[in-house]
């Protein structure tokens, strides 16, 4: 993806939205480490300065740190490129109405477009997210063998490379239903429920409110606001680094 938008323009961005919990066990800033060095390997570092790579704390940050790297005298043709599951009727009002505001706010040229499915990691090809994400899983529950996660190896990284990235993967991975067991037991652990009642979007009554399934995804929603509170940011990365603690000795287990 990131090789043929190159190909076609004079500055591509990617942001990495941090999710909370983590979908996979796998987070944006790690992800977008990893991407940097397969592009600077891949094109170079001179092509490679070219492509801005950043994790964002939230979806609509995206337009300003452009605008920020871009300089504010800068007019470019913007296209915003979206994944093909965004091309669908339900979703036209959210890009017209929510998502593209964002960016014409900032670059009154922006356009917005789908990415075609061989460039599409949201999509539904052979070499989509999803499908390396089942693969993964395959190879972690003994149904297959590494090596079947072949044909998703960049063409910068050697067999040996690339193994070894996928065994570093493993150890952390969970996909949807694995999350769910652990979110679980995340939010019925006594001692977590302790702990993160001290932030202060968690009720009096904190047993009553972890209880409540709909208020384990609040949680987290309501820690990504625009709240620019100090101790609120501290106490929020205090949760999420409880969650990686707890996930990764729940998967070692």
């Amino acid at each position: 993806m990131v090789k043929s938008l190159l190909s076609k323009n004079s500055k591509v961005f990617v942001f990495f939205l941090r999710w909370r919990p983590e979908r996979f066990g796998i987070s944006a800033d790690a992800s977008a480490s990893v991407l940097r060095t397969w592009v600077d390997k891949e094109v170079g570092p001179e092509e490679g300065s070219k492509v801005v790579i950043m994790p964002v704390q939230y979806d609509y940050a995206g337009a300003g740190l452009m605008r920020s790297s871009l300089g504010d005298a800068a007019d470019p043709i913007l296209s915003v490129n979206y994944s093909k599951k965004y091309d669908f009727p339900k979703f036209a009002s959210r890009i017209s109405d929510d998502w593209m505001p964002l960016y014409l706010a900032e670059f009154p040229k922006a356009t917005p477009s789908f990415l075609p499915d061989e460039q599409d990691p949201g999509g539904e090809s052979e070499h989509s997210t999803g499908a390396f994400i089942a693969g993964l899983a395959s190879v972690r529950d003994g149904c297959a063998a590494p090596d079947s996660l072949e044909s998703f190896r960049p063409s910068c990284l050697s067999a040996d490379e690339w193994s070894s990235y996928v065994t570093e993967l493993l150890p952390s991975f969970y996909e949807g239903e694995k999350k769910k067991v652990l979110e679980a037991a995340f939010f019925a652990d006594p001692e977590i429920r302790r702990r993160l009642a001290r932030s202060p979007l968690v009720p009096d009554d904190a047993d009553a409110y972890f209880d409540d399934k709909k208020n384990w995804t609040k949680f987290w929603k309501e820690s990504l606001t625009t709240d620019t509170d100090g101790a609120l940011w501290a106490r929020f990365k205090e949760d999420d680094d409880l969650w990686r603690a707890f996930t990764q000795k729940s998967i070692i287990k």
